[in-house]
């Protein structure tokens, strides 16, 4: 018995030090991470079941409105520290509770991509998203869902700010359209400069040949004929 009990103590301290280290790389991390508890939310799944709903992805096309009911349904448990600097919060407390404090009309429809994922049972859903921070700011992040296998009512959701890589892919397309459209323009000014040419060299071969005539006119003439 005292064997089992050492053994349980040596188990739990090994669990201890297991979910401490866990949470020194979760809030240090350089990367935006949230915890989320979607229990709620597959309750909500099961519900709509149960009344017959047998395509959530139709349901939630024909019902818009219920994506949000979806999002009140997600409990957001913690918040690193990246997290924070991300969305120019100053406290965990502004973050936890209703997920929805960030969304955008942009990424309540990612959310919804990633709750129907969930759904279908996968256990990683990828996309990018726009947020608005807490204090009004836009950014474009890069958003990843990690699925527990065990339990898999809690999500890890990371998110990477990609919004100076999406604001220079907009300057170089601007640029590119630019370089487009000056070739266009040359192009034309090129095709047109060319039309003129062909003009003037018809002219003037119209000219050479009319010229020839009348000298082969005047030959006739000096000759009598």
């Amino acid at each position: 018995m005292y064997k089992n009990l050492k053994q349980r103590k040596i188990s739990e301290n090994s669990l201890i030090e297991s979910e401490k280290r866990y949470r020194q790389l979760f809030e240090n991390s350089p990367v935006a991470l949230w915890e989320e508890d979607f229990s709620e939310l597959y309750e909500y799944f099961s519900e709509l079941e149960q009344k017959g709903v047998g395509d959530l992805r139709d349901y939630l096309e024909k019902n818009p409105d219920e994506i949000h009911v979806c999002a009140q349904k997600v409990n957001v448990l913690d918040v690193n520290k990246a997290t924070l600097v991300m969305n120019d919060a100053k406290t965990k407390k502004e973050l936890l509770g209703d997920i929805d404090k960030t969304f955008t009309e942009q990424s309540i429809n990612v959310f919804k991509e990633g709750v129907l994922a969930v759904s279908e049972g996968k256990n990683y859903f990828r996309s990018e998203a726009h947020i608005k921070t807490l204090s009004g700011g836009l950014k474009y992040v890069d958003i990843i869902y990690y699925i527990e296998q065990i339990c898999n009512t809690k999500i890890f959701v990371s998110m990477t700010d990609i919004t100076d890589k999406k604001k220079a892919e907009k300057e170089l397309e601007k640029y590119q359209q630019y370089l487009e459209k000056m070739v266009d323009e040359r192009t034309k000014e090129l095709e047109e400069k060319n039309r003129e040419l062909k003009q003037f060299n018809k002219l003037f071969v119209d000219r050479e040949f009319r010229i020839h005539e009348l000298k082969e006119r005047v030959k006739q003439l000096e000759k009598g004929e």
